[in-house]
């Protein structure tokens, strides 16, 4: 994430622990060109509530309160919201706090994640000191992996490629030296593993999306170069409201897939300037800048998907060749993944699709969603589709 990169914060303070938090958060958030857009004192019992709203808001979300039994309560309730939990938060929020406050960081809790619609979630202790710990050691300095394709604070492999060589024939002299390699096997092994330290394919996976960051513009409802109406006209697409949308032949197996688009409260067809046509199903409509708009398309091996309102972030399934508007299914995973997660896969699968911080793949006919810490499984295709059309419209 670039320094012009700013992020709303939406705050929300437990009632218990209102003293100095607000003052503190504000105070560090806020020089570093994040605003606060929103800052509320909720009580517990009603923090699910101000969770959806926080949500609604967008941005990032920072819950801050609790002590002891309530701070734990909370953290239970906002993983209740969280699609995908990032357990590394807790972890080094505690090595944060053990630096500071010693052997009682221990007894400390923390939550950080995403929701199915991307939005970042942090929650901490309630006490100013803990807020600050957070914010300071943890939060503010991690920004930049809250982009998809954010290599998680590590060096731009296209910058540190003659590093990264270095290193792979030193590991490898280390390993003769310890008896774990050869001496006649030494040159050869530096050679072949060397020789592929490769950049990241991310020049390839841009291409692939065959459309750049249009110039800000403001459509007169606040939308500046993001969302489905900016990839629209980044796309010089046409949208036809009137038009009845089609399904391709796979939607026929597809009863689950079928019934979540049916959800849509309205559809039409989107034509790209090649003339290829998709259906397009806005939840709740066509019209609102924040609805959520699905296009539907043919592709193999599976219907061609894109979250159209996630625009410029690329989030849908990849199909072979190059029609497709993501990446190509044909693209070797474990480079697509490191861009998108940081990591590679944990075992082979054919790319399948992309999401918000996180890969799909798909081996022996089921498919997995891949966030570079766990995986989860989807099913077999038909349930995978309509699992992500319902993920991807979900209000």
């Amino acid at each position: 994430m670039s320094a012009a990169d700013h992020l709303c914060f939406q705050l929300l303070i437990l009632a218990t622990d209102t003293h100095h938090v607000e003052r503190v958060a504000r105070g560090l958030i806020e020089p570093n060109g994040h605003p606060v857009e929103s800052s509320v004192v909720v009580e517990l019992t009603e923090l699910r509530v101000a969770l959806n709203e926080a949500l609604d808001r967008g941005g990032v979300v920072l819950l801050c309160g609790g002590t002891h039994r309530e701070a734990r309560s909370a953290m239970r309730r906002v993983r209740g919201v969280l699609d995908e939990e990032v357990p590394g938060f807790a972890e080094v929020f505690r090595f944060a706090a053990f630096q500071r406050i010693g052997a009682a960081a221990m007894y400390t809790d923390a939550v950080a994640g995403f929701t199915a619609e991307g939005t970042p979630i942090f929650a901490v202790p309630g006490p100013s000191g803990a807020v600050q710990i957070a914010l300071e050691d943890v939060i503010l300095p991690g920004l930049h992996a809250l982009q998809p394709g954010a290599l998680l604070g590590w060096p731009h492999p296209e910058e540190d490629v003659e590093a990264e060589r270095a290193n792979t024939e030193a590991a490898l002299r280390m390993a003769r030296a310890h008896g774990l390699l050869e001496e006649e096997r030494l040159d050869e092994e530096v050679t072949e593993l060397v020789d592929h330290v490769e950049p990241l394919a991310e020049p390839t996976i841009q291409a692939q999306w065959k459309l750049s960051r249009p110039a800000p513009c403001d459509d007169g409802e606040g939308q500046v170069g993001e969302g489905w109406r900016a990839a629209i006209r980044a796309f010089r697409a046409t949208l036809d409201k009137h038009a009845h949308p089609f399904l391709p032949d796979a939607f026929q197996m597809m009863v689950k897939a079928r019934d979540a688009l049916g959800k849509a409260g309205e559809k039409g067809v989107l034509t790209m300037p090649d003339g290829r046509a998709y259906g397009a199903f806005g939840f709740p409509d066509l019209r609102g800048p924040s609805s959520k708009v699905i296009l539907v398309g043919k592709g193999e091996p599976v219907p061609e998907l894109i979250a159209l309102h996630r625009y410029p972030e690329q989030v849908g399934t990849c199909i072979y060749g190059e029609e497709g508007r993501l990446p190509s299914a044909d693209l070797a995973p474990d480079p697509v993944s490191e861009a998108y997660t940081g990591f590679p896969l944990k075992e082979w699968g054919a790319l399948y699709g992309l999401g918000i911080h996180a890969v799909y793949v798909e081996r022996d006919g089921r498919v997995s969603k891949w966030n570079g810490m766990r995986e989860r499984d989807l099913g077999g295709q038909p349930t995978a589709v309509a699992e992500l059309i319902k993920e991807w419209s979900r209000r």
